[in-house]
């Protein structure tokens, strides 16, 4: 199941969070899109969301990945790309990579 894990980090502000969103074909082919999230060092939170095709998936993901690349001026700094797994599977397909604001 392919995944990327980002993570966002602020001394100043004690800020330190991952963000990991991973993909896998469900039942009934249901692609399911999973978000686990949440300060460094804790329990986080889980959501999962569902899609008939990978094409919905991957608009989710490309606005979802927008979002957290975007954060300065919500939290004060971005994520940044910390790791990447991919099984068999095409990551360029579902995350951008080269976008330069993953690295």
């Amino acid at each position: 199941m392919p995944s990327i894990t980002l993570r966002a980090r602020l001394a100043e502000k004690n800020l330190d969070r991952d963000y990991t969103i991973s993909i896998q074909n469900g039942l009934f082919k249901i692609w399911v899109v999973s978000i686990f999230y949440g300060k460094w060092g804790t329990a986080g939170h889980q959501l999962r969301y569902g899609f008939e095709t990978p094409q919905q998936g991957q608009k989710f993901i490309k606005k979802t990945l927008m979002k957290r690349l975007n954060a300065y001026n919500r939290i004060g700094c971005n994520y940044r790309l910390v790791s990447s797994r991919d099984d068999n599977q095409d990551l360029e397909f579902w995350f951008d990579l080269q976008n330069k604001q993953l690295t």
